[in-house]
């Protein structure tokens, strides 16, 4: 939240479960880790790395050179994180912390991810589609025959 904490809400009756204290405000949603943990990233750059009680796991300060985080998905136990730049990074987060690989993208992301048979999908600003594979691979930037307009939606069409 803008006040720089991340809130646990019991679903059934609106209460607050627990809150963890980040160091700058948070403006993009948590990842499920795996079944006793989340992911999330701030304003700073920063990710946490904590369990579903709200006890932290791991921080990883300003891992990502104080680009704001806006996105985080996990996926077979890797993290992927956006910024508001472009830049997408996989970390490692568990026991390591570090950035296993980044790499910018076209322009500006303002969008969740969308993960299909752990491959992580990411529109860009640029128009363009990006794939990325916990291994690193090359993103696919406007594959042949796909068109993408990101407005309030994602929008895929096919071009002939």
């Amino acid at each position: 939240s803008a006040d720089k904490n991340f809130y646990a809400i019991k679903e059934s009756t609106g209460t607050m479960l627990w809150m963890y204290a980040a160091t700058a405000p948070i403006t993009a949603g948590a990842a499920v880790y795996s079944a006793t943990s989340l992911s999330f990233g701030d304003q700073s750059g920063t990710m946490y790395l904590v369990t579903t009680s709200g006890k932290a796991l791991y921080v990883m300060a300003r891992g990502l050179n104080g680009k704001p985080v806006i996105g985080v998905s996990n996926v077979q136990g890797n993290t992927f994180v956006e910024t508001a730049s472009g830049l997408v990074a996989m970390i490692r987060i568990v026991n390591t912390g570090f950035v296993a690989w980044s790499q910018q993208t076209g322009s500006t992301l303002s969008t969740s991810p969308t993960i299909v048979d752990g491959t992580v999908y990411i529109g860009s600003a640029d128009g363009g589609l990006y794939a990325f594979t916990p291994q690193g691979a090359n993103p696919l930037a406007k594959p042949r025959g796909i068109t993408v307009t990101i407005t309030n939606a994602w929008r895929c069409t096919t071009t002939p």
